[in-house]
């Protein structure tokens, strides 16, 4: 009686250690760090994405005539302070584009910043799962938090 049971242990522990062993195999174990950090690098494309696609529309609405963008400073290069010229802005009111060829910018933009809200939903659910796992020699968990917290004061106002 007693050898039949440790018989029957023994084959449970080895169908379930091979089990595991295929498991293991066959599905890669990612920790939340890694699915945080590769939203953060995507929600930094998705910024790079909106802030060139505004500036295209932006571009796009300026008549062809007009100077696009003045230096504030034009001895000092180091401050990198930009205006727009009074005289662009009032030519620009006055030779506004056709609003219909905007829509194709707009819709961009749109779609754009629905995928960025998105993300950083997902990276809202996604920050106290990496906070809680352990990882030596990477961001620790409050880090993960201030970088969450400064992606999320630049992409509110978008």
């Amino acid at each position: 009686m007693a050898e039949s049971f440790v018989r029957e242990l023994l084959l449970a522990m080895l169908f379930g250690m091979g089990l595991a062993t295929a498991v293991s195999l066959f599905v890669v174990p990612i920790s939340g760090r890694s699915v945080v950090i590769a939203e953060l690098k995507s929600l930094n494309i998705l910024l790079r994405e909106t802030v060139n696609l505004q500036k295209d529309y932006f571009e796009a609405r300026m008549p062809d005539g007009a100077p696009r963008w003045e230096q504030l400073n034009e001895g000092d290069v180091s401050t990198g302070l930009w205006k727009r010229r009074p005289s662009a802005m009032r030519a620009a009111r006055r030779e506004s584009p056709d609003d219909s060829s905007d829509i194709e910018f707009v819709k961009r933009i749109r779609e754009t910043i629905r995928a960025l809200r998105n993300l950083v939903g997902k990276l809202w659910n996604d920050i106290p799962v990496a906070r809680r796992s352990i990882a030596w020699g990477h961001l620790g968990s409050e880090d993960l938090e201030e970088v969450y917290r400064l992606f999320g004061n630049v992409t509110i106002p978008m």
